[in-house]
């Protein structure tokens, strides 16, 4: 629930298993928070009781370009602040919101390198090699003067696989 609270999306919508008498209980899904609608959901069913994660993952996800966090990133954040104050105020705590950034790339470059490193060390550390190779294949096209791009690569092919891993429920597919 930390991460949720701070703003961060921490449960797969497909994944989700929830009690309808409970979720119907919370009024279900509140629409005016269009682009936010699951974290403002998970917050809400976080106030009825526990919220958990699996361990192993039950489901590849494919980002997209067209995905509703990509061509309304801003809105979503926006109202995931609007989420989270809600949430502070509902539970008399007060937060800190974290997820100020955009999670996806945008068009700088400088953007779409972080986003490469991010999601190619999430895949090497989640024993997905070629993935990982592959992202750090990406990084070095967009800088490829970085020393980070290249460490990213020659991990993914020569290092090898970390033997533990921490899988949630969700696994991202970041081949496309």
């Amino acid at each position: 629930q930390r991460l949720a609270l701070a703003g961060h999306g921490s449960i797969c919508h497909p994944c989700a298993f929830i009690r309808r008498s409970v979720f119907q209980n919370i009024g279900g899904y509140d629409e005016t928070m269009i682009s936010a609608q699951d974290l403002d959901l998970w917050l809400r069913l976080g106030e009825q009781g526990a919220l958990a994660n699996l361990a192993q993952p039950i489901l590849k996800y494919r980002l997209q370009a067209n995905s509703v966090s990509q061509k309304r990133g801003g809105e979503q954040r926006q109202n995931a602040r609007i989420a989270c104050e809600r949430a502070w105020k509902r539970r008399g705590i007060e937060g800190q919101f974290e997820a100020d950034y955009a999670w996806r790339p945008t068009s700088d470059p400088e953007s779409r390198f972080k986003f490469m490193l991010q999601y190619g060390w999430w895949a090497f550390n989640s024993c997905q090699r070629w993935t990982a190779a592959l992202y750090g294949w990406r990084a070095i096209k967009v800088a490829p003067f970085k020393e980070e791009g290249w460490k990213l690569l020659l991990s993914a092919v020569l290092k090898p696989m970390p033997k533990e891993t921490s899988l949630t429920s969700s696994s991202i597919d970041l081949r496309s």
